[in-house]
């Protein structure tokens, strides 16, 4: 065997479903040549940790696990600064990662996309001096992903955060932001919520970061939504952003670049983890950065096809 790879899973992912396929996936990469380095990630950091420490030897990254098992794969892949391509067996409460790029849930599917080599060259996102792959949120829920109690999500799954999102509804904090972004859009005002994506879904919502989305464009989706005290405009906002649906209270737009500036620390999460309260942040989309197994975009291929 002349190909390595770093094998990486997390056991505890969604409702443990990785350890069925854990046999298929460590005989199928041995039957494709590769010569395997296997861990089980046991604490926060560890697949970053471990990818750039092993870096330098590897022709292929795959990982098994949820948003935060991929997210910190990846974070350790760009700081190595080697294009070694990724394969992600999607094992998570919700997957909006693998949900957007389709990536298969089958280590036999999987497998195939690394067999014949079907790696799409994917954007990731660059929020001060860390990296994201999906989303980077402010305020209110953002922090579901990860005080939502995990056997609950792993019984009712995206259930689970609609629960957590109904204590809460009282208890909103007003946040104060100017934005500015590459295009020349400036905006100041009183923030409920905030997001910066680059997926078709976010918490299992497939509507929720707007049409014509593409992963591998330079571009990011922005959602932003202003404060409202009034509980019937409250449920309209709730609507909108479930939906994709417009609202006055909802600002959308797309920008490469975002810098964003408060007086006061702003909680953040990146892929629904904790990413720590900053006064400034600046968001930049690298473009292609990441080579990922998936299937070809069909979206992207029928819009295409109309345009002809």
């Amino acid at each position: 065997m002349d190909k390595k790879c770093l094998f990486l899973f997390n056991m505890h992912s969604g409702k443990g479903s990785v350890r069925a396929k854990l046999v298929w996936m460590i005989d199928g990469l041995n039957k494709l040549g590769y010569e395997l380095i296997v861990y089980s990630t046991q604490r926060a950091g560890d697949a970053e940790r471990l990818v750039m420490e092993h870096a330098s030897e590897l022709n292929l990254v795959v990982c098994a696990g949820g948003d935060g098992t991929v997210s910190e794969t990846i974070m350790g892949l760009q700081k190595s600064g080697r294009d070694i391509p990724l394969a992600f067996l999607p094992c998570g409460s919700t997957n909006d990662y693998a949900g957007s790029l389709r990536v298969p849930g089958s280590p036999l599917k999987l497998l195939e996309l690394i067999e014949k080599e079907s790696f799409r060259s994917i954007d990731v996102g660059r929020f001060n001096d860390k990296y994201f792959d999906y989303v980077a949120a402010f305020g209110v829920l953002t922090d579901i992903a990860y005080t939502t109690d995990q056997k609950l999500k792993n019984v009712i799954g995206y259930g689970a955060y609609v629960l957590e999102v109904a204590k809460r509804l009282l208890k909103i904090p007003v946040l104060s932001i100017t934005i500015e972004t590459d295009r020349g859009l400036k905006l100041s005002d009183g923030w409920f919520y905030g997001m910066i994506t680059n997926s078709h879904q976010v918490g299992g919502l497939k509507k929720i970061t707007g049409p014509d989305v593409k992963p591998d464009d330079g571009i990011f989706e922005v959602t932003l939504v202003r404060a409202t005290r009034n509980p019937i405009e409250f449920t309209e906002v709730l609507g909108a952003i479930a939906t994709g649906a417009d609202s006055r209270f909802i600002e959308r737009f797309k920008a490469s670049r975002i810098a964003l500036k408060s007086n006061e620390p702003i909680p953040w999460t990146i892929d629904g983890e904790p990413g720590g309260g900053h006064k400034e942040v600046i968001i930049e989309n690298v473009q292609q950065a990441l080579r990922i197994a998936a299937p070809e975009d069909k979206r992207r291929r029928k819009r295409i096809l109309k345009k002809r």
